[in-house]
């Protein structure tokens, strides 16, 4: 949901201690930093969907009360994945990297496992280096 061209509500599942600490206490909300986060380590915010987030929440092992935060997020430099016209410039950098990781005599990386046809091992590489050093392995 947009509320203006660079705003849009997002919503957070959490634990309800979390969302008590963040709207009582004005904390912050710590940065998810697993190797398997689909975008890179950050906080996960469902665009526009409290229903999403409520059920993350809900089947997340870690949350045993789910509650819901709700926010306005200012985009900055970012690429809008539900933009079909913005896809061609995903498209153009997956063919760059291929091209690159091929000249080097190398395969992209896989995704080692999978459950009826869905991957569930999406490791993020932190750096360009760290990509380089998996793919000369």
């Amino acid at each position: 949901m947009y509320v203006s061209p660079q705003i849009v509500v997002g919503f957070h599942g959490c634990d309800r201690s979390t969302s008590a600490r963040v709207i009582q206490q004005n904390t912050h909300l710590s940065n998810s930093e697993n190797k398997y986060d689909w975008l890179g380590h950050g906080i996960y915010f469902w665009s526009g969907s409290y229903e999403r987030a409520y059920l993350w929440a809900k089947n997340s092992n870690k949350v045993s009360e789910p509650t819901v935060i709700g926010a306005f997020i200012r985009l900055g430099n970012c690429l809008d994945l539900l933009d079909t016209a913005k896809i061609d410039y995903l498209k153009l950098g997956y063919e760059i990297l291929e091209k690159e990781v091929a000249s080097l005599g190398k395969a992209l990386p896989k995704n080692k496992s999978f459950r009826n046809g869905i991957s569930f091992n999406r490791e993020i590489v932190k750096s360009s280096k760290e990509y380089t050093d998996l793919i000369m392995k």
